[in-house]
């Protein structure tokens, strides 16, 4: 049910201005070539078969002005009618159209007008490096902030309180960890990660251990180097016994040997654990426990999430 606490944030949600507007083609162009004009938006991608049908609609004379609408941020830039400023120039006609000015930034992430978008699809609007990853580190942050099994691919079921990953907040949540960015950069950088796993998920937990050692980096970056290479120092280096283990996940055509969601992940933190300590281990295992594995409290089935500890 709706509170008096709700109204304000859907208040601030609806854009500030609206008028009717004509569009010439010359017009069109010079808004599309707002978009060019800041560094941290993309245009949208336009689709070819609808602009030439919204050009012929305009050129049969079935155009409707108020059937959508150019919207604009808050910077004057269009964030929404790509497609329809490119059909009124393939047609060469000006007609009326609806403007939205003012739109806040969690309005624009919530427009689905023609293509469903996904949080990947924001992160690239906001021209975000490398969206993909990026998105798939934001998400495994979410999880672990919010005491879910990090590398889950469901965020269906959200509890009540815990405020879920979408299209609205995406941006919101980077600028909460914006140093994630650079353990993307990093983790692209190094040969021989790809075959050991997501790169997304690597990206999250050299932030996440990073995170713990703020003046480590350099050893940080080692470990993952020293992975993805096979660099070992110790007879039995707990890093060579967790690359062997992602590796077979990643190659092996064997059912058995393929780890569960959220499996690489935890064992490349647990393997941070030892390494970092100078710990030995012929194999780098993690016994989740299946029924509170983010818990602070866990059973005897099982173990808690292996959180990143500080190098020595």
């Amino acid at each position: 049910m709706a509170t008096i606490a709700d109204r304000q944030e859907i208040v601030e949600l609806i854009p500030g201005t609206k008028t009717l507007e004509w569009v010439t083609p010359l017009r069109a162009q010079q808004l599309l070539d707002t978009i060019h004009t800041v560094d941290d938006t993309n245009a949208r991608k336009t689709q070819p078969n609808q602009v030439l049908t919204l050009a012929c609609l305009i050129l049969d004379g079935q155009w409707y002005p108020l059937q959508d609408s150019f919207k604009f941020d808050k910077r004057g830039i269009l964030r929404d009618g790509n497609n329809r400023c490119k059909a009124i120039i393939e047609a060469d006609t000006a007609v009326q159209v609806e403007f939205l000015y003012n739109c806040s930034e969690e309005f624009l992430a919530g427009i689905d007008t023609h293509i469903p978008r996904n949080t990947k699809m924001v992160l690239e609007i906001a021209n975000v490096h490398n969206p993909g990853l990026t998105n798939r580190a934001l998400t495994l942050q979410w999880q672990y902030e919010n005491q879910y099994l990090p590398g889950s691919r469901s965020r269906s079921h959200v509890r009540e309180g815990v405020r879920p990953f979408n299209t609205r907040n995406v941006v919101e949540h980077l600028h909460a960890h914006p140093r994630i960015i650079d353990s993307v950069r990093y983790i692209e950088s190094v040969p021989g990660l790809k075959g050991l796993g997501s790169l997304g998920e690597f990206a999250w937990c050299h932030y996440a251990i990073s995170n713990v050692n703020p003046g480590r980096r350099d050893l940080v970056d080692e470990y993952f180097r020293r992975l993805a290479q096979g660099v070992y120092t110790l007879p039995n280096d707990a890093l060579i016994a967790l690359r062997s283990r992602l590796f077979q996940h990643m190659n092996s055509q064997q059912q058995q040997l393929k780890l569960a969601p959220g499996m690489a992940p935890a064992l490349t933190l647990k393997g941070w654990n030892l390494w970092s300590r100078g710990i030995e281990k012929q194999m780098v295992r993690w016994n989740p426990d299946t029924n509170n594995a983010m818990s602070n409290d866990p059973s005897n089935r099982g173990e808690m999430y292996p959180h990143p500890i500080q190098a020595e």
